[in-house]
């Protein structure tokens, strides 16, 4: 019946949805709407045969809303609501009726076992844009030919805010055996989730090691980033033209001028594409739909359409471990060979029949994202930024109303062969904790080893989640655990579903039993695995850290442009945009657990802008 249980949790794992280790965003200097809007009677003119320039400077500023999607793009089905607010519930092992679906293990962060706190999460993000933007029609070389350029100055401000309310701070240490050998008194844990998921606490275990958490942090503080976001070229013929309409197509090379990720906090401030170089290309396109007698009025259709591909970057980015949403949160431990005074055997009290692990627990602790950040090789195939804008125009007033979409393939993710991250140069040294006990205590007195000496074990558990370790501990009680259902004779702190799950000894003699619990306390024998399983670079989850979106936006712009016949025209505007993703209704469903899971995460920022668009045009 074990075997039957250990197959659920495997299916579970693999069932289970993605959650994104990194937010991404649609660079700041991609948006044709922003580009389009404006200025179109001044661009892809035909009644000019010579040189003309038109130049645009416009400040913008955006600001996101709807946080839930960010928070979904992160931690998936993990979000909660609580008092009204979305965010991650923290709980301990022994809390009794614990969410073993979406509660965080507090156990992980070292916490108290019957510890409970919600963290409200409400991330934010706005960017200030100066964006810098030329056209220069070259009519006198060939007629319909231009060149354009942009590059966008941005200030970028990332606030992650979350804060954490105690339900319940916790009186209870861990037993002797769960983390070390010595029982650990509640003042040696944290006091909250907040110190160690901002990296600036670990829990004190008398002689065993706890790493702080230093990648995939979170901070409080808001985060700022300055810097172009990317140096955009295009070269275009409009091939067909006359005065009422025009179509055209474009070569685009995009430089990429911000920043890259990092991995070190989960929400970091990005700048332009990810450092991404963008080679594609583009069509241009109006019609006048109608036009007054006396020409002093029209109604036009314009377009500008762009497809591009992101070229392979090397980027730093923390993973999952594969299957396991924000298990870069759970916690590893270091195991290594020599395994001293510990054998193993698949029959209870048959110490003679046992054989030695291999490795055993070397009293070091560390979130695994620790293990998880490396340099990997990012493509996009596609990227389609579409505009479609209806101009009216009257004298010298234009009022523009149009249409974005824009969308971006699934990312390709691979390690480059020079850049693989840290675990492969550890290869079967760290393994996954879960809620195993990793220290049994010796039966009885047995050359060097005493009654009741602690002897570390080799127990792993591969398939922990965030969520849970394998022993499933169901309340306050340590005798009730595991799958009661299935096999209730055997409580949780035996380790009853570790890895490999064999009975512990300390020397191959039959009396050499390794217990749960001290022989004061009616310690039973206890499992561990043999042999362990180690984290290695397949354990990394490259497939669900891939990140896709798709976006539609609705804006408009009011300007003035004169309509004179001077050489020189000075035109200026405002105009704002609300940009949104739609789901399917029925998109909850398909997401829920045991059902069809996206390998690729949908991650989208639902934001609003508003800026100014002025500038001059000479012939």
């Amino acid at each position: 019946m074990r075997v039957v249980n250990k197959i659920i949790i495997l299916i579970f794992s693999v069932c289970n949805c993605i959650a994104a280790p990194y937010f991404p965003i649609r660079s700041q200097a991609v948006d044709s709407a922003r580009q389009l809007a404006g200025w179109a009677p001044l661009i892809n003119r035909l009644d000019l045969n010579q040189f003309y320039y038109a130049f645009a400077l416009i400040p913008e500023y955006t600001h996101s809303f709807k946080p839930k999607t960010i928070n979904e793009c992160l931690f998936n089905e993990d979000i909660q609501e609580f008092c009204d607010k979305d965010g991650l519930k923290i709980s301990g092992s022994r809390v009794a009726n614990r969410n073993s679906q979406q509660d965080w293990l507090a156990d992980y962060f070292g916490l108290p076992t019957d510890f409970e706190s919600f963290v409200p999460i409400k991330p934010v993000i706005e960017n200030a844009i100066l964006d810098f933007s030329w056209y220069l029609g070259l009519n006198n070389w060939h007629n319909g030919l231009y060149l354009r350029f942009h590059f966008p100055f941005v200030h970028t401000r990332w606030h992650f805010a979350f804060s954490e309310t105690i339900i319940n701070p916790g009186t209870a240490g861990f037993d002797a055996g769960y983390f070390s050998p010595e029982a650990i008194p509640r003042e040696n844990l944290l006091d909250d989730f907040t110190s160690f998921i901002t990296g600036q606490q670990a829990p004190q275990l008398g002689s065993i090691e706890f790493k702080k958490l230093t990648q995939s942090k979170w901070t409080q503080n808001v985060q700022t980033k300055n810097g172009i976001a990317m140096v955009e070229a295009a070269f275009g013929w409009n091939f067909i033209q006359n005065y009422d309409y025009h179509l055209g197509l474009e070569a685009r090379i995009g430089a990429p001028t911000g920043n890259q990720p990092k991995g070190i906090f989960l929400f970091e401030p990005i700048i332009g594409n990810g450092d991404h170089w963008q080679v594609g290309g583009g069509m241009t396109g109006h019609a006048i739909l109608w036009r007054n007698n006396c020409n002093s009025s029209s109604l036009g259709l314009y377009s500008d359409i762009n497809i591009t591909y992101l070229a392979k970057t090397k980027q730093f980015r923390t993973f999952d471990l594969c299957r396991r949403p924000n298990s870069r949160y759970a916690l590893a431990q270091k195991m290594n060979p020599p395994a001293e005074n510990l054998f193993s055997s698949s029959v209870e009290g048959m110490g003679s029949e046992s054989a030695n692990p291999g490795a055993q627990f070397k009293n070091i602790y560390l979130p695994a994202a620790n293990l998880t950040n490396g340099k990997v090789n990012v493509s996009i195939d596609s990227q389609v930024d579409a505009s479609f804008m209806l101009n009216f125009s009257h004298c010298n007033y234009n009022l523009d109303l149009g249409y974005n979409f824009w969308t971006k393939t699934c990312e390709a993710i691979s390690f480059a062969c020079s850049d693989m991250p840290f675990i492969p140069k550890q290869y079967k040294t760290w393994s996954l904790k879960g809620d195993a006990q990793v220290f049994g205590f010796a039966k009885q007195t047995m050359g060097s080893v005493m009654e009741n000496d602690p002897i570390a074990l080799s127990a792993t558990q591969t398939f922990a989640t965030i969520h849970e370790g394998n022993n499933n501990f169901i309340g306050p009680d340590p005798n009730e655990g595991g799958n009661t259902e299935v096999d209730p004779a055997i409580r949780p702190t035996r380790n009853p579903f570790v890895d490999n799950n064999q009975f512990a000894f300390f020397a191959q003699d039959d009396d050499a039993q390794l217990l749960d619990r001290t022989t004061t306390e009616n310690g039973e024998q206890i499992e561990t695995s043999n042999p362990p399983r180690f984290l290695s670079t397949n354990s990394i989850d490259i497939a669900g850290a891939r990140t896709e979106g798709s976006s539609h936006k609705i804006f408009f712009n009011i300007s003035r442009i004169p309509v004179d016949d001077c050489p020189w025209i000075v035109y200026f505007g405002f105009g704002g945009k609300v940009e949104f993703s739609l789901k399917n209704p029925d998109d909850k469903d398909i997401r829920a657990r045991g059902l069809f899971c996206s390998r690729c995460q949908n991650c989208v920022l639902n934001e609003w802008g508003v800026w100014l668009k002025g500038g001059f045009s000479y012939y």
